[in-house]
């Protein structure tokens, strides 16, 4: 009897291993994130991807496309650098299967940040840490451990790469909860290509 528990036991683990390994390469094909179709018409994440594919690099998504390999694509950012990230991402990936499937999927308004976590841009930005950069360089700004990348860094909004892509007005937000005193038309951000 405990031999055939230890056989099912192993069975499962290299069934759910083999899926899991399956599913990482599915997901790291080109199209698979716009796949699935809100209608006929409108696969899901299209502007996104439209965006992304574009030429100039439009957001910071695009921009990154362009500098890396040719098959670089979603999953590169959103596959999660960590187990606990992949876990979370299979999470959201099982929930947004079931709303496909049984629900009303619709184009996200807002992004998911958990979903994007700091040690995703670090595990290839590793020279963005505190000490360096104009903000990152400030002494005052290393504690300053709850305020993601992404939240000043859009990865989906169009903006300029002149300004590394910065929401300018969620950085001027993040700025004013410690600098409550800026002029208005302040910035710190540079004014010519670096």
């Amino acid at each position: 009897m405990k031999g055939k528990v230890f056989l099912a036991l192993v069975g499962t683990f290299l069934i759910a291993g083999t899926v899991f390994l399956i599913s990482e390469g599915i997901k790291r094909q080109p199209g698979f994130c716009v796949f699935c179709h809100i209608d006929a018409n409108t696969p899901l994440h299209a502007e996104k991807q439209r965006r992304f594919l574009g030429d100039p690099p439009a957001n910071l998504a695009s921009e990154h496309r362009k500098k890396a390999a040719e098959d670089f694509g979603c999953a590169a950012c959103h596959a999660g650098a960590s187990l606990q990230g992949r876990a979370r991402l299979v999470v959201a990936e099982t929930k947004n299967l079931y709303l496909y499937l049984f629900g009303d999927i619709e184009e996200p308004k807002k992004m998911d940040q958990a979903q994007m976590p700091d040690e995703n841009c670090t595990s290839c930005h590793a020279e963005i840490k505190p000490g360096k950069g104009r903000f990152h360089g400030f002494s005052a700004h290393r504690p300053m451990t709850n305020i993601r990348c992404i939240v000043c860094h859009r990865s989906h909004v169009p903006g300029s790469r002149v300004w590394y892509f910065m929401d300018l007005e969620s950085l001027m937000a993040v700025c004013r909860k410690c600098h409550m005193n800026i002029p208005a038309g302040f910035s710190m951000l540079p004014r010519t290509a670096p």
